[in-house]
């Protein structure tokens, strides 16, 4: 049994730790511990590695692994978090307006998108939320149609990695 207390770093802002990936891969050292979501978001947790080891989680409280985390790392042994993709919807916004008007529509996406109460991830032009089925694509294509006409909304499969401000919830308007 791994037992794993604490985020050593990621391969994807460590080059050290993703060129030691690279090696440990290569001599079969690696091993992915895929996690949803809202596994990464739990700091107790046991589950098996892609290699069957058996790895258990005990983070410190309020710990948030994302993908590339590392999160055990012996001369023999590496493991690395390897978030599950999800489906999202991604928000595409218009290149073709002023500056000015840019951040008008800026803001009222995020106005209507913060009224679904969905966390997001927000990249330059585009803005990224979860969906569960393409029948939630339809109502943010509508939402977001009626602030921002010029904008494109498509869905894909992709790992959603989101800001820390927001937290799923729901209440009564």
């Amino acid at each position: 049994m791994i037992e794993c207390h604490t985020v050593l770093g990621n391969v994807r802002d460590d080059p050290r730790l993703r060129e030691r990936l690279a090696r440990m891969t290569e001599g079969g050292h690696a091993e992915r511990l895929a996690l949803s979501r809202f596994e990464a978001a739990r700091t107790r947790l046991r589950k098996t590695g892609e290699r069957g080891s058996d790895i258990v989680l005990d983070l410190p409280a309020g710990t948030q692994l994302h993908d590339g985390d590392v999160v055990w790392l012996t001369d023999e042994r590496m493991v690395v978090v390897a978030q599950q993709p999800e489906r999202v919807a991604i928000v595409h916004l218009s290149e073709d307006e002023s500056p000015e008007d840019q951040v008008e529509t800026a803001l009222r996406v995020g106005h209507a998108l913060g009224n679904l109460h969905r966390p997001i991830q927000a990249h330059h032009r585009e803005c990224t939320l979860p969906i569960q089925a393409e029948s939630e694509l339809d109502v943010v294509r509508k939402l977001i149609h009626r602030v921002a006409p010029g904008a494109r909304i498509e869905s894909a499969m992709a790992v959603f990695d989101p800001e820390m401000a927001g937290e799923e919830h729901s209440h009564d308007h």
